[in-house]
């Protein structure tokens, strides 16, 4: 008898859980707050990403970092690309990530570190 596949799978429902627990904690405890995002099917004009306040969620908790949050929109028919410009070190990069992990953290149902979404 081998218990291999009963303990891979209490592996992994343990790992499910312990994600699934850190992202309510996060959301709950969080000092600027989470938000339910509002999700759409549709692809008519004028839908799409609309952020406000938009953090990335591992930046903003860094003590040494005096981090800015940014309104994000991106719509269906108003615009097909967005051009992200600054100076070297100007944050081009981190609100690039905190887009891709919001869209990310929405789409498996987790709240989001926005003032609305």
């Amino acid at each position: 008898i081998t218990y291999v596949p009963v303990l891979e799978r209490a592996s992994t429902l343990i790992s499910e859980l312990d994600v699934l627990s850190s992202l309510a904690y996060v959301a709950s405890y969080n000092p600027h707050g989470y938000c339910r995002p509002i999700m759409t099917d549709g692809e008519d004009d004028g839908m799409g990403i609309e952020l406000k306040k938009a953090r990335h969620p591992c930046v903003e908790l860094q003590d040494d970092v005096d981090f800015i949050p940014n309104d994000i929109t991106l719509k269906y028919g108003e615009s097909n690309f967005l051009i992200v410009t600054g100076p070297n070190m100007g944050g081009k990069s981190t609100y690039i990530r905190s887009l891709g992990a919001i869209v990310a953290m929405a789409q498996i149902g987790s709240y989001v570190p926005c003032t609305s979404a």
